[in-house]
């Protein structure tokens, strides 16, 4: 029988030895008193290194024992337990106050087997645990290393341990998006992904527009060590970035408005840059899952379209982003209204000229229009409104007109002339158009390439 292509031999082959193990430990005199001392002694647990752990009080009067292990300089002592299925594992871990700065904080290191997390080292913040399938073990064990100029003897201690457990809802084979109960807004369903650090975990739905996509997302903290690089992409074409973490740990919302015809649109979950290969437990990597809702689509043209009047592009918001009344737009009809930490993302391909209106919300702010001209191929406009930003930002008539290429010397009347220089995100492109060429015919135009905009 051919194993899945999914199948890691390596991890199954460490997985059944530990399992193995830590039932052996169920017996070993001391493990149920550690279990005691990391707070969790309905778990398996064992310990090793280069002397024991052992439940013991912390001399910080801030409540329970711990499970304690004193070691000399340079000594290495670990202590590990196995999960079942998925969940969210708390801890906190300990250090002598005798111990010098920096080192201590960098002495303990997390490591999980059977899982797409990897911890980096002198990690303490709660743990996603989300493994290939639902009834999966994963191993979890914290190492502490003595720092070599540490005192004769030092304390370590790891305390608090609480494991709460996610169902995952049953599926056909192996995906890196797992569909959880309870993990959504409001106790719903979520989507969880930890993607492994050296491939990218992609989530895919056909869509048959013109139609509004629309989902909510809680990317890790500001404060997890390594973000995700996050994006969405629609068949096939150029990514437009989603936000990777959030400090306030609230959901965020997302819509996506497709123009007629049949898409696809993937989102696309990265590891953060620095992974380093060699498997060590001591990798740049977040420790919280990215989560997701299960997109919702509504057969109908965007509101968001129509307050922009375009409906040819592809248009995705972020954070809050609503219609305004007649009142505050531009055609005195409707327009879209950015809020601070809001960001708007246009999508096309050129060569082309994208003009709109713009205002923010201010005493005494008039009307300007702003104009890009995008080279061939795909482009992105973003917006973006910073969390500081004092007024809100509205955006209205955004129009794209296509423009026709023509060679670099003719349209400057240049024969045999070659491109100059192109710098980074601009190059001259030769294109036809009465609204910026002194003969109204045609010019040489320094065009903004790729995802070469921001606006704000």
């Amino acid at each position: 029988m051919k194993a899945p292509s999914h199948f890691n031999f390596s991890r199954w082959f460490c997985g059944l030895f530990l399992l193995t193990a830590s039932l052996w430990a169920g017996s070993v005199r001391g493990a149920g008193e550690i279990g005691d001392g990391a707070g969790a002694p309905g778990l398996m647990w064992q310990a090793g290194g280069a002397a024991a752990f052992a439940c013991a009080n912390w001399p910080d009067a801030q409540g329970p024992p711990a499970a304690v292990v004193t070691l000399a300089p340079g000594q290495e002592a670990w202590i590990e337990t196995t999960l079942t299925g998925a969940g969210f594992l708390d801890y906190k871990t300990l250090c002598d106050a005798s111990c010098p700065a920096p080192q201590a904080s960098q002495a303990w290191s997390v490591r999980m087997w059977n899982a797409a997390c990897y911890i980096p080292q002198g990690r303490t913040a709660p743990l996603t645990v989300v493994p290939e399938q639902p009834e999966d073990l994963t191993v979890v064990r914290w190492t502490v290393r003595a720092p070599a100029n540490a005192p004769a003897t030092t304390r370590w201690a790891l305390r608090g341990v609480q494991w709460k457990t996610v169902p995952l809802v049953p599926q056909q084979g192996y995906q890196a998006w797992r569909l959880s109960e309870g993990t959504g807004p409001a106790g719903g369903r979520a989507l969880l992904c930890v993607p492994d650090p050296s491939e990218s975990a992609t989530h895919s739905i056909s869509v048959t527009g013109p139609a509004t996509v629309r989902w909510r997302s809680l990317p890790p903290s500001v404060s997890d060590y390594g973000s995700f690089r996050s994006s969405i992409q629609v068949n096939g074409g150029t990514h437009l970035g989603l936000s990777s973490y959030r400090s306030s740990g609230a959901w965020l919302d997302h819509e996506l408005a497709l123009p007629a015809g049949i898409h696809t649109v993937q989102w696309i979950l990265r590891g953060p840059e620095g992974y380093d290969e060699d498997d060590s437990p001591y990798v740049l990597y977040p420790t919280s899952a990215y989560r997701m809702t299960e997109p919702e689509v509504v057969a109908a043209v965007s509101a968001k379209a129509e307050a922009l009047d375009q409906y040819g592009l592809l248009i995705l918001t972020e954070g809050a982003a609503t219609v305004t009344s007649a009142a505050e737009a531009h055609d005195n009809t409707d327009a879209l209204r950015l809020t601070p930490g809001a960001r708007l993302q246009v999508a096309g391909n050129g060569p082309g000229w994208l003009s709109l209106k713009f205002r923010r919300v201010m005493p005494g702010a008039t009307w300007e229009e702003r104009r890009a001209i995008f080279g061939a191929g795909p482009f992105v406009w973003a917006h973006t409104v910073y969390s500081g930003q004092q007024g809100d930002d509205v955006v209205d008539e955004m129009r794209f007109t296509a423009l026709t290429p023509v060679a670099l010397d003719a349209a400057v009347e240049w024969p045999g002339l070659s491109a100059p220089l192109n710098g980074i995100g601009r190059r001259w492109e030769g294109l036809a158009g009465s609204d910026f060429a002194h003969d109204v015919t045609d010019a040489a135009v320094s065009v903004i390439t790729g995802e070469g905009i921001d606006s704000s």
